[in-house]
């Protein structure tokens, strides 16, 4: 058995995904491992149990190293879903500042199902009281990964902080607002449409009250 194989083996059997997602970054940075279609199964298989991906948006070389793995059927599905000019209508919720530089430029994580992305706007509610549904068109060349597997329809990309700036490239749609029940229940969510791009973000105090 060579060292490459050896290494490959020893990634393999750990057990935990945040660390098995930390061997493969290393093995890549330190170049004792090249990209391949292993490291690419690697990867995405961790990826689908981290429940905190760890900074992966700092790593974008990797993740240009291992979109020329991207499997062929994921190819065939990412084009079928594509517009004429090869791009996806993608979604993401967050509880973050939607106009952060961490979710404009930083963020990977996204989906093509609202709804999905409406379930992770609600999410943490309780914590940040307020929600955001972002809604960004993607080229399919920047797409890393499509995994079903967590029945996200999740699509990792490697986000261009050049097209957030492009009016109907990158905008908050809805605006969710966590209301606590005074008679001591779960509360409620209160759903608020919206159209906002980079151009008037400015506008809003990102605070529900000012908004609504």
């Amino acid at each position: 058995m060579t060292l490459t194989e050896k290494l490959k083996s020893k990634i393999e059997q750990i057990p935990k995904a945040y660390q098995k997602f930390d061997a493969l970054v290393d093995s890549f940075y330190q170049e004792h491992l090249k990209t391949d279609k292993w490291m690419y199964h690697q990867f995405l298989e961790a990826w689908t149990h981290l429940e905190n991906t760890g900074g992966a948006y700092k790593r974008k070389k990797l993740l240009t190293a291992l979109k020329r793995f991207i499997p062929q059927d994921s190819k065939s599905l990412l084009k079928s879903k594509a517009d004429k000019d090869g791009c996806l209508t993608l979604y993401r919720g967050t509880g973050c500042h939607p106009f952060g530089r961490y979710e404009m430029e930083y963020a990977i994580s996204y989906t093509d199902d609202i709804d999905k992305a409406r379930w992770f706007a609600k999410r943490f509610l309780c914590l940040h009281k307020t929600g955001f549904v972002i809604k960004r068109k993607v080229h399919i060349n920047q797409i890393v990964a499509y995994t079903n597997d967590r029945q996200e329809k999740e699509m990792i990309i490697i986000p261009n902080k050049y097209d957030v700036y492009e009016k109907d490239s990158y905008k908050v749609i809805e605006i969710l607002e966590y209301s606590p029940d005074s008679k001591g229940g779960e509360g409620g969510v209160k759903l608020l449409p919206a159209n906002i791009d980079i151009c008037e973000s400015q506008k809003y105090i990102w605070d529900i009250r000012a908004i609504s």
